[in-house]
């Protein structure tokens, strides 16, 4: 399959902004946890599956950073840019484990 460069750019920055996430937020960077990551071409769209062993988050609870109020926040930016590339994203969370994927429509 052809897929048009944009696209894997696209898909590159998002695999990329959500496994740092993981990393960092969910696992709290402790080394012992793992972060996995599924990338498939599924019905004409990339999807990107992301899961690690943090407790969660709520997606509608954050801020958007180009707004001037949320300009100065440390964080937030990554899930904006991922929001903003995205055909749909699922945030599926439980105790233990955190699993968000992504759809991105290659047409």
């Amino acid at each position: 399959m052809n897929i048009p460069a944009v696209k894997q750019h696209d898909a590159v920055l998002v695999a990329s902004e959500l496994v740092t996430n993981a990393i960092i937020h969910g696992n709290m960077g402790q080394v012992d946890r793992t972060v996995m990551l599924n990338v498939d071409i599924v019905n004409e769209e990339i999807v990107i599956v992301v899961t690690d062993e943090g407790s969660g988050f709520d997606l509608a609870a954050i801020a958007n950073p180009t707004t001037e109020a949320n300009r100065e926040l440390s964080s937030g930016r990554g899930l904006w840019v991922v929001r903003s590339l995205a055909e749909t994203i699922i945030v599926d969370c439980a105790d233990d484990q955190c699993r968000v994927t992504i759809t991105i429509r290659l047409s």
